[in-house]
């Protein structure tokens, strides 16, 4: 079964880049594609929240949920974003700030592994 999952990135985005410290006001995202544990497609998006000063949390929100985004990835979520990722039936992943794209998806599927 294939599952979007969404890493908000500092920079350019992609498998190197690092993770922002903050989901709605990151640069990019990184969209990664998973299926049986694999890595099958990488895809970065401009967000169009960046740029706002405020509300940028749920532009972000809209901009993955447009995207098929299932999970999404960042250091640290806002209030206001974790309950609209909830109810949009999003599932947040937090992760250490500063460690690459590629590092957050590594640690996101051994978890998933010891969990079942």
């Amino acid at each position: 079964m294939k599952i979007r999952v969404a890493v908000a990135s500092e920079s350019e985005g992609g498998l190197l880049d690092r993770v922002s410290k903050v989901f709605g006001r990151a640069n990019t995202f990184t969209l990664i594609d998973l299926e049986d544990g694999e890595v099958t497609e990488v895809k970065v998006i401009k967000n169009p929240g960046a740029e706002y000063k405020f509300g940028s949390g749920p532009i972000a929100v809209k901009t993955l949920v447009d995207n098929d985004v299932k999970i999404v990835m960042a250091a640290k979520f806002g209030p206001n974003t974790s309950f609209l990722l909830e109810q949009k039936g999003l599932k947040k992943f937090q992760v250490d700030e500063g460690i690459s794209v590629e590092k957050a998806i590594e640690n996101y599927l051994r978890k998933k592994k010891r969990s079942f």
